[in-house]
């Protein structure tokens, strides 16, 4: 497996080098020259392949979307799911996560799966592990509660109604519930571990767990269902993209790199790597998987992970979130006067 993964990833650098194909990660044109470009790319990769765009998943073109134009083609996407652990909910008498499942759901079955097994009054398992500063975990449940991140003149939406009960259904799961924990207050390194060493009942995690799972604790009897639902469906979709940019001094031999990487290549990749094809075509076959098919319907109602900003940068943005994020999973700091102090910073942040 890592022979093929060496040499695979060799060529795709050789066809990447010569080609001056790009992978980008997201984010806006960074000018008209630019957009011109990439647009320019995207419009004859469709024209030259017979309208195979049409065969990509419409939440993914989204991802790269910008004033109603596509700038780049998916590579492969990751969507966040419910991975649950089978014994678990047997020694509690609970019917596995399915898609009906909402946020009373959710939290019911976490009180249960709560415990502690030897009566020295300490939780010995947990029913939720969850990350206490990483936005693009909380997003799916502000989406999921009816809100959003930003408004269409890219303003902050998060000091919405919507928005603010999504973000205090997260950490209620931990501040007022008590029945989820962060990997590192239980000796683990990340979700994926936490599960693994079975000292907690579910996470919230995406297919690149699977692979950890498989190699590292090969015992585990888990599930993986999609996220719960409130007013909303909603999850996390991470993806980047292939783009050609706008010095690119050989574009027919890009075009022609372009189309290997988003058929041929692609399926190479995604197979081998644990990552989802963002070509249905690809996809179809594993859309009623008992395990990854979680992860390919969350794409039809997934969000895209960036936060859209006037100036294209949201670094610092993020980071101030995350830091009062904490503060409120620590309880220093309300859910209100977290969202308040966000919404005071917002336009300084995303300068």
């Amino acid at each position: 497996m890592r022979k093929f993964l060496v040499s695979f990833l060799i060529v795709v650098l050789v066809v990447l080098s010569f080609s001056e194909v790009v992978v980008r990660l997201g984010g806006w044109p960074s000018s008209p020259t630019e957009e011109k470009a990439l647009q320019e790319a995207v419009d004859k990769f469709n024209e030259m392949h017979k309208g195979e765009i049409k065969d990509f998943y419409p939440s993914l073109l989204n991802a790269f979307k910008y004033k109603g134009r596509i700038y780049g083609i998916a590579k492969d996407f990751s969507t966040l799911a419910l991975f649950y652990n089978k014994k678990m909910f047997d020694e509690v008498g609970l019917k596995y996560p399915d898609a009906t499942w909402t946020w009373d759901d959710l939290l019911e079955a976490a009180k249960k799966l709560t415990r502690d097994l030897d009566g020295d009054g300490k939780i010995d398992v947990w029913g939720l592990a969850l990350y206490p500063n990483a936005f693009n975990r909380v997003i799916p449940f502000i989406f999921q509660a009816g809100g959003k991140i930003v408004n269409e003149d890219l303003s902050t939406a998060l000091g919405e109604p919507e928005a603010i009960e999504g973000i205090k259904f997260y950490f209620d799961l931990h501040n007022k519930y008590k029945v989820a924990v962060s990997p590192q207050d239980i000796g683990a390194g990340w979700l994926g571990d936490a599960f693994g060493k079975e000292k907690v009942a579910m996470v919230m995690s995406g297919p690149w767990m699977l692979g950890f799972l498989r190699d590292s604790f090969p015992n585990v009897d888990y599930g993986v269902a999609e996220l719960p639902k409130y007013k909303e469906r909603a999850t996390m979709i991470y993806t980047v993209c292939y783009a050609i940019p706008k010095t690119c001094k050989h574009k027919d031999e890009a075009f022609i790199a372009l189309k290997y990487l988003v058929s041929e290549g692609m399926k190479i990749f995604t197979e081998r790597l644990g990552v989802l094809p963002s070509r249905k075509s690809l996809a179809e076959k594993e859309l009623n998987d008992p395990i990854k098919g979680a992860f390919y319907r969350g794409v039809a109602y997934g969000i895209p992970w960036k936060v859209p900003t006037p100036s294209g940068i949201s670094s610092k943005l993020i980071d101030e979130i995350n830091t009062r994020f904490l503060k409120i999973w620590n309880g220093e700091m309300s859910v209100e006067d977290a969202v308040k102090e966000i919404v005071q910073h917002y336009d300084e942040w995303v300068k």
